[in-house]
């Protein structure tokens, strides 16, 4: 299974590096979202976009404003997107 994690807003991916490091220890592929850091901005949905085309099918695990992100690629390309983990995201009203 494919997993792309994708930082908060003015987070880096290095945030996410324990939970990383545990999934991978339990057989999962993991994936960064393809940017250096959120400033959640178009530049870093296509980036997230990008990666999840390039790894194919992926659950999409989002911390604060990564999962607002991880949403929106589910919402508009759910051929790629399984399942979408938000890790203190507010998602109240924008899930449909």
């Amino acid at each position: 299974m494919n997993i792309i994690l994708v930082p908060g807003l003015f987070a880096k991916n290095w945030t996410l590096q324990p939970l990383r490091e545990r999934l991978e220890s339990l057989g999962y592929s993991c994936f960064g979202a393809g940017f250096w850091v959120n400033c959640l901005v178009m530049g870093e949905y296509e980036s997230l976009v990008k990666t999840l085309r390039r790894v194919g099918p992926a659950v999409v695990i989002g911390h604060s404003a990564g999962g607002l992100l991880a949403v929106k690629a589910a919402q508009e390309h759910p051929e790629l997107v399984v399942k979408v983990i938000g890790l203190g995201s507010a998602m109240t009203g924008i899930v449909r």
